[in-house]
């Protein structure tokens, strides 16, 4: 079996205790579920530029990003013979202004959604992402 390793960078945004997440539908890790928006890097590019970058891309909006909140990390198999090695950096950000999907053909849905409440499907680092909103950067609930 072929091995790969793919380093990716998230935004955990949190507005008046919810966290903005997005429902993914392009192949993946979070084919079919909400997460948190952000992707995998490009050769040379710094995680935060690439925070900025997929935020633009997934929701239309722009962001200004804050501290590495968390790593997250897990191997998965999509069934196609790559062993993947997933290494997500989970950032805090702020944005202002309504998201929108603006690349349906990735994201589908894009909202907020309350810290203790997430919905049915949601990745597990975006998981850890409310996990971190609610601890660490103290989003109310």
């Amino acid at each position: 079996m072929t091995r790969s390793m793919r380093v990716s960078a998230y935004g955990v945004c949190t507005r008046a205790g919810a966290l903005l997440l997005v429902h993914q539908v392009a192949p993946g890790p979070a084919a079919g579920l909400w997460t948190l928006p952000g992707g995998g890097l490009e050769f040379g590019e710094h995680p935060s530029d690439a925070v900025v970058r997929e935020l633009r891309e997934e929701t239309g909006l722009t962001a200004r990003v804050e501290e590495l909140l968390a790593v997250h990390d897990d191997v998965y198999d999509l069934g196609d013979g790559v062993l993947r090695h997933g290494v997500r950096l989970l950032f805090a950000a702020s944005v202002s202004g309504d998201p929108r999907p603006t690349q349906v053909d990735e994201v589908d849905q894009v909202g907020w959604h309350r810290l203790d409440s997430l919905p049915t499907g949601t990745t597990a680092w975006a998981r850890l992402g409310a996990q971190l909103a609610a601890s660490v950067l103290g989003a109310p609930r």
